[in-house]
């Protein structure tokens, strides 16, 4: 009979060696977490943002009534006001957000008015219009600054109206885009067309 004499187990070499590999992907993985929460944060408030405005999308084109009427829907951007944007059902048909009471009360259009969380904030809004964007209507530059952006959507139409204070309805801007900001001086933005 053959006495097998092995015992079983990890050095403590090996343990070593792998503790300290552990410890390095830690440490390298804590240090990128600031970072990455800082990036996932802007993203996801732009994702908010271009889903609002495909919501109002669908909910006009969807005919979704309010109070037994079918509104045109849209969304409402401040210029003021970088923490805020407004879901707003364009009850007078006008493709212009009416500032009212309260939200979702029965004397204004505001439906839902969304706060940007964090350190984010809503920075440019702008449209263009033009061949070839030749002008430009920004919440901070160019010769016409606007003090707010409408994305309204008409039924049966599928494509935005966009408006401001500078390029009213029933004109449209052919491109708008918001710009978002994070800390670290990271953006993104988010077009309609």
């Amino acid at each position: 009979m053959i006495l097998n004499n092995f015992k079983k187990g990890f050095t403590v070499v090996e343990l070593m060696v792998v503790t300290a590999i552990f410890a390095l992907m830690s440490s390298i993985a804590i240090a990128n977490y600031p970072s990455f929460t800082t990036r996932l944060s802007l993203e996801l408030l732009a994702h908010d943002i271009a889903l609002t405005i495909r919501q109002s999308q669908v909910y006009t084109l969807g005919v979704k009534a309010l109070a037994g009427n079918f509104p045109s829907w849209g969304v409402h951007f401040e210029a003021s006001d970088a923490k805020h944007f407004i879901l707003f059902a364009d009850k007078n048909g006008n493709a212009v957000y009416d500032k009212g009471d309260d939200c979702g009360g029965a004397d204004t259009e505001c439906q839902t008015k969304y706060t940007v969380q964090g350190l984010n904030e809503i920075t440019q809004l702008c449209g263009k219009y033009g061949i070839s964007y030749v002008v430009k209507h920004c919440t901070d530059s160019g010769a016409l600054i606007i003090s707010y952006l409408d994305v309204v959507f008409r039924r049966p139409d599928p494509d935005a109206l966009s408006s401001s204070n500078q390029y009213a309805p029933p004109k449209k801007y052919s491109d708008a885009y918001i710009k978002v900001l994070g800390v670290e001086g990271r953006y993104s933005y988010i077009y309609v067309t």
